[in-house]
């Protein structure tokens, strides 16, 4: 700045003012920094729980991404991967045809710090066409009426169904727990109880589930061997000691299971989704999975889902 500031004008500066010329560039750069709607594709195992975290976290710590896909990652071939602007996975993809940013669901600090400078830099570096913005008008209204019709009754339906149940898990070790939980399981929502479990184990060993700063850990699978889609809390008699999400040790007093079958419906994909990212919310939301009971939970869950179904609406009709 000093240095413009002498091939323009003659007259001197003191530090003083030098300074209040500084502070004025740094407010404008700051507040006029480019902003994008990026879309984002998050890679996971199943689909389900972390991913639904992960996502959950992009749009809340970084503004430029608007939209997030989720997607298994046995299901890549049926993706057009040219409609994502940036992709983030939560495992390793070997051979995987794009670039993309290997990070945790719950985007630990420094992640997060990453994150946002490499963002940054693609929107410095693909910047975004001026358009015109027309008056938004669904393309299919009783398309749109119908999805939110059947996530609403899936919604209603799995909270219906929510149990909290104790389990005696004195002396057991993690895979005993595992065992006795898919066994408290009822008989219509599965078809494969061994298989679960073992889903269920091989999730766990991917990549760790507890939830870090609480006694709380999201067990959850998509599998040929669950039947329908299942919601329930568990209750351990003995804590059992597990790694969180941000490698750290904790012991687990309760739950969380989420059980979806192979062919999982989209509607149904993000009810599923939206109980996971809700999780993660704040430490009021986190503290009310960890102590409440099926009730409030589920009153919470329902206000949270209305709250998203709103919120969509006023996306689509292109309101701020």
């Amino acid at each position: 700045i000093t240095a413009a500031w002498k091939l323009d004008f003659s007259e001197e500066l003191n530090v003083a003012e030098l300074q209040l010329l500084l502070l004025y560039f740094a407010n404008e750069y700051g507040s006029r920094q480019p902003r994008r709607n990026l879309s984002a594709l998050v890679i996971c195992d199943n689909g389900l729980g972390t991913s639904a975290i992960l996502a959950a976290r992009l749009q809340k710590e970084v503004p430029e991404i608007k939209q997030v896909k989720t997607a298994r990652a046995s299901g890549l071939a049926q993706l057009k991967l040219e409609d994502y602007d940036i992709i983030f996975s939560t495992l390793d993809l070997p051979g995987f045809p794009r670039e993309y940013h290997l990070v945790s669901p719950l985007l630990l600090g420094w992640e997060l710090d990453r994150v946002k400078s490499e963002v940054a830099s693609y929107v410095a570096k693909y910047p975004e066409k001026s358009t015109v913005q027309q008056p938004y008008r669904f393309k299919n209204p009783a398309a749109v009426l119908t999805q939110l019709a059947g996530e609403s009754a899936f919604c209603q339906q799995l909270l219906q169904q929510m149990t909290l149940q104790p389990i005696g898990s004195q002396g057991m070790d993690m895979n005993a727990v595992l065992s006795a939980i898919v066994t408290a399981v009822p008989d219509e929502y599965v078809k494969d109880r061994l298989e679960v479990a073992q889903r269920l184990k091989k999730r766990l060993d991917l990549a760790p589930l507890g939830l870090p700063g609480s006694h709380l850990a999201l067990l959850h699978t998509r599998t040929r061997a669950v039947s329908k889609c299942f919601f329930a809390i568990y209750d351990l008699a003995e804590p059992i000691a597990m790694t969180a999400m941000d490698q750290s040790k904790i012991m687990v007093k309760r739950q969380l299971l989420l059980l979806a079958p192979e062919d999982l419906p989209e509607a149904s994909a993000n009810v599923l989704g939206m109980i996971s990212s809700f999780l993660v919310m704040s430490d009021q939301t986190l503290q009310l999975f960890e102590s409440g009971n099926c009730q409030e939970i589920a009153a919470a869950i329902a206000q949270q889902y209305l709250g998203q179904v709103t919120q969509r609406l006023n996306q689509a009709r292109g309101q701020s």
